[in-house]
């Protein structure tokens, strides 16, 4: 089991990468409107280079580590027995498919009353299939995503999450047995970039099974602890030159080597986070919102996009980047105030849609 300390550093990074990942989906700089583009296509080298470091850099580790943990977490003290199994599983169904079901269909919902009500249709960018004429197959494609992404696009990151809980016995005898070939070979697929499976991704197999390997094995998560100044430094050289490399034949690789750096950094500084009292208590406060801001972010941050650049039409660079900035700040502080206004009176609700957290 996690001891005190342990605990509280997950918990701590659990808001800031969520933070994250909300940034990674605010990366564009333009937005269609009716069919009309508004924003800009490309913008100035500053401007580029900010929204390239925060989005392509900094933002890509969150979601490997999300399956980093998630897998340690599953496997912390794993008993290889059905029942063990299937009480795993099914605390999985409250946590990971209930919110799953309910915030794509309410998005399947949403957008279908965005493409026929006539005040709204203007936001539209005509560009998708109307709701309205899907068959039955592109119905349970939208909530499921089942040869793409889920209408809530956020929740791949849980469809296939819940897809490797499935597989989880199969993991389970992998990384007990063999794990470091089964490992290579994950992460061999995973940088070639030669991966067979639309579901589970490469990623959410890799990083979950790497969870799972060291929780098995009695190797704690933060096992980098004693060398993370040296690898904060290399990752703090590394990700700059990942981010003026976007585009290159050599982006890809370097790419990989910044994700796991900066998943080892984000544990790493935990223990920093955990040692300042006032810090630490306010990301714990906020780590119970940070299912509720991931779940409902999209399809309102498209929303909020399309609406700001509908008022503003940047013609900037330096517009642009104020919207990129602060469009998704004042949507998760607004979400969170959303979230505690539902805790406090509509508990059973509000834990429902947050998966019981």
């Amino acid at each position: 089991m996690l001891d005190k300390e342990q605990s509280q550093r997950l918990s701590s990074i659990r808001f800031p990468l969520i933070v994250a990942v909300v940034f990674i989906h605010a990366y564009g700089s333009d937005v269609s409107v009716s069919g009309t583009t508004l924003g800009l296509a490309s913008t100035n080298a500053l401007t580029g280079f900010i929204r390239d470091l925060i989005s392509q850099g900094l933002a890509r580790s969150a979601v490997p580590l999300f399956f980093l943990m998630s897998g340690y977490l599953f496997f912390l003290g794993f008993q290889a027995s059905t029942k063990h199994y299937l009480d795993k599983f099914s605390s999985r169904v409250q946590t990971l498919l209930i919110p799953f079901l309910i915030w794509n269909i309410a998005t399947l919902l949403l957008n279908a009353a965005v493409q026929s009500l006539p005040a709204t249709q203007a936001f539209v960018s005509g560009n998708n299939a109307r709701i309205a004429d899907f068959g039955l197959y592109e119905y349970a494609n939208a909530i499921f995503g089942i040869d793409r992404p889920p209408i809530a696009y956020q929740f791949w990151f849980i469809r296939d999450l819940m897809v490797v809980v499935l597989l989880s016995p199969l993991i389970y005898f992998c990384v007990s047995r063999m794990a470091a070939v089964f490992l290579a070979i994950l992460a061999l697929l995973w940088v070639a970039k030669i991966w067979p499976l639309y579901i589970p991704s490469a990623p959410a197999l890799l990083f979950f099974s790497v969870g799972a390997a060291l929780a098995c094995h009695r190797q704690s998560l933060f096992r980098f602890d004693a060398y993370a100044k040296p690898l904060i430094a290399v990752y703090l050289c590394v990700l700059p030159v990942h981010v003026m490399l976007l585009g290159s034949p050599a982006s890809t690789h370097v790419e990989k080597l910044t994700i796991v750096l900066g998943a080892i950094a984000f544990l790493s500084l935990s223990k920093w986070v955990v040692r300042r009292e006032a810090l630490r208590h306010a990301l714990q406060g906020l780590a119970s919102a940070s299912f509720f801001v991931f779940a409902a972010h999209e399809p309102l941050l498209t929303i909020f996009r399309k609406i700001a650049y509908k008022i503003v039409q940047p013609s900037s660079s330096a517009a642009v980047l104020t919207l990129y900035l602060l469009i998704p700040i004042t949507l998760i502080i607004l979400l969170v105030a959303v979230y505690r206004l539902g805790a406090k009176y509509l508990p059973g609700l509000t834990r429902v849609v947050s998966g019981g957290r």
